[in-house]
């Protein structure tokens, strides 16, 4: 199976109309069992972009740190209705490749899946890829 979009998020309905137009796109989509425990999917090798919903799910930045060092070709999407998360600095700034504001802008969620998936993205070029363990 080519490399999948992994999306976490509790809320049944925005998560169906997210992986449905994700299909329509023509990408693959994962949704885990258990969204607290991504790593079943991952651990199968499925899992190139994983995009988390903040408003839904509780993760900490330690928690997005340990699954960006065990799987490094792993990338990272937040969507959040918030602008601002203090709380998440560290991982903005070594884990995380984007923000996305919901009202998702679908366009500018394109962009980034193509520069991640199809634009011959590297994870040497990562952050998380090149920083000693913390």
């Amino acid at each position: 199976m080519a490399a999948a979009i992994l999306v976490l998020d509790h809320d049944e309905v925005s998560r169906q109309a997210l992986c449905r137009w994700l299909r329509e796109e023509h990408y693959d989509v994962v949704t885990p069992a258990d969204v607290e425990h991504p790593e079943v999917e991952l651990n199968r090798g499925e899992g190139a972009v994983l995009l988390l919903d903040l408003d839904s799910v509780a993760m900490a930045p330690s928690s997005i740190h340990r699954l960006r060092r065990r799987y490094p070709r792993l990338s990272v999407i937040v969507l959040s209705s918030r602008s601002f998360h203090p709380e998440l600095a560290s991982a903005m700034r070594n884990d995380i490749y984007a923000c996305l504001r919901k009202p998702l802008d679908q366009e500018e969620l394109l962009y980034w899946l193509q520069t991640l998936c199809k634009g011959g993205f590297s994870s040497r070029d990562s952050p998380a890829a090149t920083e000693p363990d913390r």
